[in-house]
């Protein structure tokens, strides 16, 4: 069945739920049914959401289901909280599966599973900066599933990340030690539900954590040499060039930077994926390297490009991407407020109130509010600029220094209208 072509197989079993008058086989041509219209291509579709009724036994039918059809039920509903990404309630799930009870062969199965929900776990913790979590349920899972399974690398290189944002080096060199040790012969025979895109020996991981250790421990001369070293050993990673523009960006090497986040850019494939906290730091040391280099153009070419990207993407205020997004929108109205070859007027006001909506808290609030007056001005628009300084003068949390740009500009605006 599995060479068939997907709609064909859809079909087939919808056509013996359909007609078939056999409950025990109308049962497992549903949990089928569901593995295949969510499961074999790894994605929910709102329009197959209906079908999760087809995982609910009747309670007269209870006695009717099979043990292979039991465990036919289980697999398909710990794949379906793999496939829309709830790895805790599958973890509680699988809790209640007797898998003491189970033959070998079985229990190894749902064991690939485990390990399956635990690695997407660890990627969703990671990218919620949620280290400590991390690192606790990934002890604790080590123990209980992971071992008993032929080992991925991906997992323990993103605890070894964790541990060193931690600045626990005890557990970071117990991980690195664990990678070491990894069995590269061993391969997995069940199916990966989380991508993952590490193909390399870890060797290679090795020299890579060692490599983020001493950026991490600020050590940066001595990071920026072993990286070098693994640049040139390791010519297909290119990820190894993302972390030469934060080498170089730490070192205050500006133009450096930059020029090895372009290379990243054009040369990246799917081998070479950054995860969001990278996309994040990528982005951010890019973009700040263009500000602090005072190369206005291109870099409100690429933060419009980037705002316009996350303003369409639903991470836009997850993890730690939100930061970043207030800051580069904060940055981007500055250039055009404060450089006249922009002429920046009645086109800033939109962007200046999205920011103030979306960050309402923004530690730039009160300047882009005299940003918003400046440009109400610049829009021959004396009333509401009027009203936006007097209430900036107003406010007791404004800082002294605003106050009195905004009581500048209001005697300024007097002045020119003859009204002193």
């Amino acid at each position: 069945m599995l060479d068939r072509p997907y709609k064909e197989i859809y079909q087939l079993y919808k056509n013996v739920i359909d007609k078939v008058s056999d409950k025990i086989i109308s049962y497992e041509a549903k949990f089928r049914f569901v593995g295949v219209a969510w499961l074999r291509n790894k994605s929910l579709k709102d329009k197959d959401n209906q079908y999760n009724s087809f995982l609910n036994i009747e309670k007269q039918d209870q006695n009717l289901i099979t043990k292979d059809l039991k465990k036919l039920l289980w697999l398909v509903r710990l794949r379906t909280f793999i496939v829309t990404e709830d790895y805790e309630k599958g973890l509680i799930y699988l809790r209640g599966i007797p898998l003491l009870s189970m033959t070998k062969t079985s229990r190894r199965v749902f064991e690939g599973e485990a390990s399956e929900l635990i690695y997407g776990l660890i990627l969703k913790r990671f990218h919620y900066n949620d280290y400590a979590q991390l690192v606790k349920e990934w002890e604790y899972y080590l123990k209980k599933y992971l071992n008993k399974v032929p080992a991925l690398i991906e997992p323990p290189f993103i605890v070894c990340q964790s541990y060193l944002k931690l600045g626990l080096s005890q557990g970071f060199n117990r991980t690195l030690k664990y990678i070491k040790h990894v069995d590269k012969t061993k391969k997995r025979t069940f199916p990966r539900w989380i991508e993952g895109h590490y193909q390399e020996g870890n060797l290679k991981v090795i020299s890579e954590l060692e490599m983020l250790k001493l950026l991490n421990n600020q050590e940066y001369l001595e990071a920026n040499n072993l990286n070098k070293k693994n640049i040139s050993k390791y010519p297909k990673y290119i990820k190894y060039l993302f972390y030469q523009g934060v080498i170089d960006y730490r070192l205050k090497k500006y133009d450096n930077s930059i020029n090895s986040f372009k290379n990243y850019l054009v040369q990246q494939d799917s081998s070479d994926k950054l995860n969001q906290n990278e996309i994040r730091e990528l982005f951010e040391m890019y973009t700040d390297s263009l500000y602090k280099l005072q190369k206005f153009d291109e870099f409100l070419k690429i933060s419009r490009a980037t705002l316009e990207d996350l303003n369409k993407s639903k991470k836009l205020k997850e993890g730690s991407l939100i930061l970043f997004v207030e800051k580069l929108s904060y940055q981007h109205i500055e250039i055009l407020m404060n450089h006249s070859s922009y002429k920046a007027g009645a086109q800033v006001i939109p962007l200046i109130n999205k920011h103030l909506t979306d960050f309402p808290e923004s530690p730039y609030k009160y300047r882009l509010k005299y940003l918003l007056a400046l440009a109400y001005i610049k829009d021959l628009d004396n009333t509401k600029a009027e009203k936006t300084l007097m209430a900036l003068t107003n406010d007791d949390q404004v800082p002294t220094y605003l106050k009195d740009l905004a009581k500048t500009e209001l005697s300024t605006m007097k002045l020119l209208s003859k009204k002193l």
